[in-house]
C-alpha cells in the first residue's frame, strides 16, 4: 500500500529564523512529508502573493513559528506572516503554532522593538481558541513539531496525496531539501546583487557629480626633452597644449592602478603625449621625454581622494626605463589609485564604451 504524503506550509519571519526553518524542514522530510514556505516566493510581490495563496490552498497543514519579530509589512501595515496566517484560517487549513518561550535565550539583534505592539496583537489573534507549543532553540522546535504534528495528523486527517511509482520517498525528500536550500541561496544572492546594484547606482551618481566639477577645468601640458643625465636638450620643449580631465586621468590611471613612481610617470606621459617628436631627433636613445607639472596634478587628485602616496621597497631589477642609481634609497614613494579612483576609472571606461556603441 502506498504511503500518503502531506504538504505542510511553514510560515514565519525569515532572516531571524533561517536555522530554525531549516531544522523544521528537515524534520518534515524525515517523516516523509513535504515542506513548503517563503523560500520559494517573494511575498512582497503582488503576483507572488497569489501563488502563495494557491500553495496554501493545496497544503494539508499550516505551521506558524513565532519569535521576536513581526516582520516586513504590506501597504496596510500587516506583516506577510500574519497575511499567510489569516488566509490559512479563512480556508480552514489545520494550524499548529510554535512560539518562542519567554525565558529562551535570544540574540538582541533578532528583536524588533519598533513593532512589538503589532506582534503582541498578532499573538492575541493566533492564541485565540488554539493550543500553543513553546520552544527554546531549533532542536527543541523540531521535537515540539514532531509531537504536535503527529497528534494533529491523527485528530484531523487530510486528503494528502499518494505517489504512483517513480522514485523512492527518500530520494524525493532528499531532492526537495536540496532544491529548497538551493532556492534559498539563490534568493539571498539575488537580494545581495540587487543591493549592490542599488549602491552602484548611487555611487555612479556621486561620480557623475564629481566629473561635472573636474571637467570644468583644463590642464596645461608641457612635454620637456631631457638628456639621460637630466640636463635640458637643445630644444627643451617639444610639445605644449591643454588636456581635458578625463583624457588625462585615464592615461595616468594606466600606471597608477598598480602604483607608480613620480619620475617614471613623468616619462610615461611624456612618451605618450609628445607625438612623433622622437622620430625627428638625432640619437633618440640619448634623450628622455617627461611631462612637467605631474607632481601638481597628483596633489590635486589626492585632494579629491582619487590617489594616495605610499612608501614602497625598490625592486632589485625594476622593469622601468629609468634605472635606479647606486645612491638611490631602498624605498621610494609610489602613487596609487584609491578605491574611489578605481571606481572613477571604471566609470569613465564604461561611459566611453557605451558612447562608442
Amino acid at each position: 500500500m502506498n504511503e500518503k504524503k502531506y504538504q505542510i506550509f511553514v510560515s514565519s519571519t525569515y532572516d531571524d529564523l533561517k536555522e530554525e526553518r531549516d531544522a523544521l524542514f528537515y524534520s518534515i522530510l524525515e517523516i516523509r512529508h513535504l515542506p513548503v514556505g517563503m523560500e520559494m516566493f517573494n511575498a512582497s510581490d503582488t503576483s507572488q502573493w497569489e501563488v502563495i495563496k494557491r500553495t496554501i490552498d493545496m497544503s494539508d497543514y499550516y505551521v506558524l513559528v513565532v519569535a521576536k519579530r513581526y516582520g516586513s509589512v504590506n501597504d496596510l501595515g500587516i506583516s506577510y506572516t500574519e497575511l499567510e496566517f489569516d488566509y490559512a484560517v479563512s480556508q480552514g487549513i489545520p494550524i499548529i503554532v510554535f512560539e518562542l518561550h519567554r525565558d529562551a535565550h535570544w540574540p538582541a539583534d533578532r528583536f524588533e522593538v519598533s513593532k512589538a505592539e503589532q506582534l503582541k496583537k498578532f499573538g492575541e489573534k493566533y492564541k485565540k481558541d488554539r493550543q500553543i507549543s513553546f520552544w527554546r532553540d531549533k532542536s527543541d522546535l523540531a521535537k515540539e513539531f514532531l509531537a504536535s504534528f503527529l497528534k494533529l495528523m491523527a485528530q484531523t486527517p487530510r486528503p494528502g496525496w499518494v505517489r504512483e511509482g517513480g522514485v523512492s520517498s527518500s530520494e524525493t525528500a532528499t531532492e526537495i531539501l536540496r532544491l529548497t536550500k538551493e532556492n534559498s541561496s539563490l534568493k539571498a544572492a539575488l537580494s545581495r546583487q540587487q543591493q549592490a546594484n542599488s549602491l552602484n547606482d548611487e555611487l555612479d551618481e556621486d561620480l557623475d557629480e564629481l566629473l561635472a566639477q573636474l571637467s570644468k577645468h583644463t590642464y596645461e601640458l608641457t612635454v620637456l626633452l631631457r638628456t639621460k643625465d637630466g640636463t635640458p636638450a637643445r630644444r627643451e620643449i617639444v610639445h605644449a597644449g591643454t588636456l581635458d580631465f578625463e583624457r588625462l586621468f585615464l592615461k595616468m590611471a594606466e600606471k597608477l592602478w598598480q602604483g607608480c613612481e613620480l619620475g617614471y610617470l613623468r616619462y610615461y606621459l611624456g612618451m605618450h603625449f609628445m607625438g612623433d617628436w622622437m622620430t625627428k631627433i638625432d640619437s633618440p636613445r640619448d634623450y628622455r621625454p617627461e611631462v612637467a607639472g605631474v607632481d601638481s596634478w597628483l596633489q590635486k587628485l589626492k585632494a579629491w581622494d582619487l590617489v594616495v602616496p605610499s612608501v614602497q621597497s625598490r625592486p632589485v631589477a625594476p622593469v622601468t626605463y629609468i634605472k635606479p642609481r647606486p645612491e638611490d634609497p631602498d624605498t621610494y614613494i609610489a602613487w596609487k589609485l584609491t578605491e574611489k579612483g578605481e571606481r572613477l576609472e571604471k566609470h569613465l571606461l564604461r561611459n566611453m564604451f557605451e558612447n562608442d556603441q
